[in-house]
């Protein structure tokens, strides 16, 4: 009696075609177990602040909103900024058009520690600038791109609300600054 060949390595075409779906539905569901395990041990987290921003000797409110993803020491990061000159935060007629305004819109890569009830990291990237500013009278409106670096703590108040300090810098052609916020995290901040 003849033994028969296994089923994959026959040489239907019909039975290739199964086990190559079984085979790859298999590494697909192995892989999403794989990242299954790895996304319960992340971290990530939103975070807003505020605090103070100078740029050419001038302070100015900035208010930021950031969104973090940590799995394991690299973290991942974007982050919307916005920043007003002081002296339209304290003026009583309504903002005028010409005075100092800048948002800027970056994404970051960095490396992260954890040690138990505070987190620490560093992070670089690019972003995009733009703003107007009143220069010697002067509106003046720009866009453009920025190198932009932040280094933040956190203190774990709990397994998902922390507290923590920004220092940021943002350098660019038309108006480079630097700031630090004080922010509040909401999410998972414990593996």
């Amino acid at each position: 009696m003849r033994a028969s060949p296994p089923y994959c390595a026959s040489g239907r075409p019909h039975n290739r075609r199964v086990c190559f779906l079984l085979a790859s539905a298999s590494v697909l569901l192995s892989g999403l177990s794989l990242a299954q395990d790895s996304f319960s041990r992340s971290q990530f987290w939103v975070s807003g602040g505020a605090g103070l921003v100078i740029a050419d000797n001038l302070g100015a409110s900035g208010k930021s909103i950031s969104l973090y993803y940590k799995p394991g020491s690299v973290v991942v990061s974007i982050r919307f900024l916005d920043v007003d000159r002081i002296n339209a935060m304290i003026s009583l007629d309504p903002p005028s058009p010409d005075l100092d305004h800048v948002q800027e819109f970056a994404a970051f890569v960095g490396f992260a520690t954890d040690h138990g009830d505070g987190m620490y990291g560093i992070s670089g990237g690019l972003g995009y600038l733009h703003g107007n500013y009143n220069e010697l009278r002067n509106y003046t409106s720009f866009s453009v791109p920025a190198l932009v670096v932040e280094t933040w703590a956190i203190l774990k108040l709990s397994g998902s609300v922390g507290i923590g300090i920004t220092l940021l810098g943002d350098f660019n052609a038309r108006r480079s600054f630097g700031g630090a916020l004080i922010t509040v995290q909401i999410g998972r901040l414990r593996r």
